[in-house]
Formats: C-alpha cells, structure tokens, sequence
C-alpha cells in the first residue's frame, strides 16, 4: 500500500487553509500512533504539546526530529540509488513532512504561528536564503491563509517544479542538511540531557524561530527535488490516508 493506491477527492483540495490542513491531518495520525507507542512502552511524554521544560519531553522531541532525519536520509538514498525514480525521492520527503509536522505540533506550535515566524523575513529572504526558490515560498504561503494572520506576501507567478530538473545532486544532499542544522539548532534549546542534574528552562521564542525556519528550510529542499506547492499537499494528503489505512489494518 503506497501513495499510488489512494485517490484524492474534492473535499481534499477544497480547504480554507492547506497548512492549517496539514495540521489537522497530522493531529488525527498522532492520536492512534500515540497509542501504539504508549503500549510498546516508547510513549515518554503523552501530552500535546509536551512541558517544553521538562526532560521527558524535550526527548520526545529529539526523538522526533531524529525520525526527520532519518527519513531525510531515506530520501538521499533513494534518490542516490534510483535517480530516475522520482516518485520514490517525493513519498520519503513528504515521511519526513510527516514527522516535522507533528514535530512542530508538539513543540507547541500552531500554522499562524509558523507563518507569522516565516512572513517577518519576507523583506530580506532571498540575502538569508540566497538558494531558496523565492516563488515557491511565495506560492506556498498563498494558501488562502486567513486575513488575519497578517501575511504580506507577494503574488508572483507560482512556481514551476521543473525549473529545478533534472535534480542536481549536491543540491538535494545540501539542502536536506540544512533541514537538520535548523532543527539541530532548535533542539540544542533543550537542555535538559539525560545526564543533566540541573533542570533548566528552554529559551522558547528561540526554540520556536529555528523549528519554524526548519520547515522553511524543507520548503527549500523540496523546491530542488522539483515539486511544487500543489505536489507538496496532495502527496501529503496522500500519504495521511496510506498511513490512515495501515492504523486500520494494524500495520
């Protein structure tokens, strides 16, 4: 059961918000998956978001942005092993939107806030991510978000996916790691280590901004491995429903 079995219907593409979509989707996943982990005894922290404080649940969170990883890296490899099965590089990026997803949600974070953090850099995008595709940011982020998230984003003229074909190696490997710098970066906010005797509190604006910029950061990679805003969603939503469909069948 892959992304290839499932169908999208109207009611999939017919969203107010597709990141606030996003979000809801990944919130119904987590609450059978969280289940499952708690019976297998993996479960350290079950609240959403979990204490940002405490050191049960920043593990959780590194737990999480671990999954990104590895899933980042299952992307590299596929795509290192089968450069002309594109299909196979899309299915695992979009595991790995998964995992930040719900990383972000149990970091506390909501879309707003996200898109609040990514729209205070618009003026000076493109000198901080000098090899970000500027029309896919732009296109993403005009995802008939709410008026009043306070978005001034640019129009532009959408973006076209096969700019960035054939996909360059280099690039897909470079920007796969700067997904893991931001979340690296936000995770060393967490302090509390296992071997720490000291509890200490999370700088969380900080911690905030870098997982905020590390979906920034995916939008990027994903940018470069050719798939735009509207691929990006519908193999998402794809991907939710075969997950969906593994829950039921006790995958």
């Amino acid at each position: 059961m892959n992304v290839n079995d499932m169908q999208l219907d109207q009611g999939d593409l017919e969203v107010p918000c597709r990141l606030t979509a996003i979000f809801d989707r990944q919130k119904s996943l987590m609450e059978k998956y969280h289940g499952i982990e708690e019976r297998n005894g993996l479960l350290l922290d079950p609240s959403v978001p979990v204490d940002l404080d405490h050191r049960f649940g920043q593990q959780r969170l590194k737990d999480f942005s671990w999954r990104v990883s590895e899933e980042l890296g299952e992307a590299t490899a596929a795509f290192e092993d089968h450069p002309n099965l594109t299909e196979h590089l899309h299915e695992e990026l979009i595991d790995a939107l998964h995992f930040l997803i719900e990383l972000l949600i149990l970091s506390g974070l909501q879309p707003e806030m996200v898109i609040k953090t990514l729209s205070s850099i618009h003026g000076d995008t493109r000198k901080k991510y000098p090899n970000l595709q500027h029309d896919l940011l732009e296109s993403l982020f005009m995802w008939n978000f709410p008026e009043d998230y306070g978005l001034q984003w640019g129009s532009g003229n959408g973006f076209d996916p096969t700019a960035c074909l054939p996909i360059e190696k280099e690039q897909l490997f470079y920007c796969s790691y700067l997904v893991v710098h931001e979340m690296a970066r936000a995770m060393n906010c967490l302090k509390n280590k296992p071997w720490k005797q000291t509890n200490m509190l999370t700088d969380v604006p900080r911690f905030h901004n870098h997982l905020s910029h590390s979906l920034l950061r995916f939008i990027e990679l994903a940018g470069w491995a050719g798939m735009g805003p509207d691929k990006i969603y519908e193999i998402y939503v794809l991907k939710n429903k075969v997950n969906k469909f593994r829950q039921r069948s006790n995958y």
